[in-house]
């Protein structure tokens, strides 16, 4: 079920909700709750506010919040954002709403603050995924995990000891390559979104924000978003680097025929000739190199490629049976002796034939190896030939 209720807060409440989240943690554990606790809140709220916030549990501020808010919280959403007509409204306010080390050792959850918040926001964020319209220094510092978006400036010292988790920072102005920014341990891991998935990871985190607080800097960026795209930086420690989230799409391979086998590699290597014999020949090779070879599982050892033509073959006019173009294991060598003797009786000038039957008893042989076939196709070199 759904449960709302609102309420008015001055900062002497101090960790409003935990006493909640930990009545529903003791009932149904971290993840086991299903129903939904809208509270919403009026004023100023003290410190720790929406501490170890839980599944189930969203907190809505029409105000300011002190330091420690969203402290270890694992679940749930927390939104912060001003009253009309404050000194905090505004896109040029410098006037933090939130305070210090908001989402301290934070491993779940969704927080959206309409302004800018105080320094060392995110610290050790575990898993959060936050929208701000600028921080003070230290943004990130030891985060593991999560996402930061920064929709305003801020101070020095981003990423200082993190190692996991993704920041997106605004900056129009391209401050934080200019002042160095970012601590040393990520300066040279900040770069502008190229991946598909983290553009579109980015912009729904800010439509979310849009929604939720209904922020006039959220709402500028996407209503021109080609053009504000460009000025995000996106902080990503090495462990990130393979993420989806951040590497560029992959070119698509070029020239790829879905049908591709190996018998085309191949033929695009075979030698070209001059004479009309070896040209014949090779029209006919290639014809033979595109047909499949008939597989019999064999071992390894047993494998043989056979190369048979029917008993009329013809080369250059010469008759050649069977066995004269079959080639056996090693332990069979009579075959290879016909073979050789069939070569010896080609004429010595015409070299192209010389080659080409050459390269068709080498890239025959390879071709059904590779296959671990028994035999090709009756006729196939008969057909290569004629």
């Amino acid at each position: 079920g759904v449960f709302e209720q609102e309420h008015t807060i001055t900062n002497t409440d101090r960790a409003v909700g935990g006493r909640i989240s930990g009545a529903i943690a003791r009932e149904h554990g971290d993840d086991g709750f299903q129903g939904t606790l809208n509270l919403k809140f009026k004023g100023a709220a003290g410190q720790s506010f929406g501490v170890f916030n839980i599944k189930g549990l969203h907190l809505r501020m029409e105000g300011e919040v002190n330091d420690y808010m969203g402290k270890g919280m694992n679940g749930g959403s927390i939104t912060i954002f001003p009253p009309s007509g404050s000194a905090f409204a505004g896109e040029q306010s410098e006037m933090a709403i939130a305070g210090n080390t908001c989402l301290y050792g934070a491993t779940g959850g969704r927080v959206f603050v309409s302004g800018r918040v105080g320094e060392r926001f995110g610290v050790r964020n575990a898993g959060v995924q936050a929208v701000i319209e600028g921080s003070g220094d230290h943004l990130g510092e030891y985060m593991t995990n999560g996402v930061i978006v920064a929709l305003g400036s801020t101070g020095r010292n981003i990423g200082a000891g993190m190692s996991g988790g993704l920041l997106y920072l605004y900056d129009p102005m391209d401050q934080i390559k200019s002042y160095e920014l970012v601590n040393q341990d990520n300066s040279d891991n900040a770069d502008r979104v190229v991946s598909p998935d983290g553009e579109q990871q980015l912009k729904e985190l800010i439509e979310d924000h849009a929604n939720r607080t209904g922020s006039p800097a959220a709402k500028k960026i996407l209503g021109d978003w080609d053009m504000h795209l460009p000025h995000f930086y996106q902080i990503v420690p090495p462990s990130e680097r393979n993420s989806r989230f951040v590497k560029p799409p992959e070119p698509p391979p070029q020239n790829v025929d879905s049908t591709f086998k190996r018998e085309p590699v191949l033929m695009r290597s075979l030698p070209a000739f001059s004479t009309n014999t070896g040209s014949r020949l090779i029209s006919g090779l290639r014809s033979l190199l595109l047909r499949s070879c008939v597989a019999e599982p064999k071992s390894w050892s047993e494998t043989r490629a056979t190369f048979v033509g029917s008993s009329r073959t013809t080369f250059g006019g010469m008759n050649a049976s069977k066995d004269s173009l079959q080639t056996r294991s090693p332990k069979r060598g009579e075959s290879a002796e016909k073979m050789q003797t069939f070569w010896q009786k080609i004429p010595k000038g015409d070299e192209s034939l010389r080659r080409a039957i050459g390269f068709l008893a080498m890239s025959g042989n390879y071709l059904c190896m590779l296959t671990k076939s028994h035999s090709c196709k009756e006729n196939s070199l008969s057909a290569a030939t004629q």
